[in-house]
């Protein structure tokens, strides 16, 4: 199972392991999707009360799972200048506060790229392109 490139499964109800046939339609390269429960145990074998990842690009910046227990977060606003999607990151405070701050796109955001910057997205959640 390649847990880098791995995705928390949708709806949060969804249990255990699965494959991912959007990011890995042959299943050549160990992808998968993982409910909810794998990350209850993950947190509870490893003593931690959250997980904040990123790789993917979602919608409003950031997007929460497993009853707020994994974080997703996204630092590049309309990704590969196709998405239209924000940005975000946390502010973490004593107590371990966190809160999330949204970035919008540019308008025209296409002029400030250049040539050899431009290729195709990786595939994101939810979006369309």
């Amino acid at each position: 199972m390649d847990l880098l490139w791995s995705d928390p499964a949708e709806p949060d109800e969804d249990r255990g392991v699965s494959p991912h046939l959007e990011r890995d339609p042959k299943r050549d390269l160990g992808i998968t999707k993982f409910g909810s429960d794998r990350i209850e145990k993950f947190l509870k074998t490893n003593e931690f009360s959250l997980i904040l990842r990123s790789h993917n690009s979602v919608p409003h910046g950031f997007e929460k799972f497993a009853d707020d227990q994994l974080i997703t977060i996204n630092s590049c606003t309309n990704y590969c200048n196709k998405m239209g999607n924000d940005a975000a990151f946390f502010v973490v405070q004593k107590k371990f506060e966190i809160t999330p701050k949204v970035i919008k796109p540019l308008k025209d955001s296409e002029k400030l790229w250049l040539p050899e910057q431009k290729r195709d997205p990786s595939p994101s959640k939810h979006m369309e392109m």
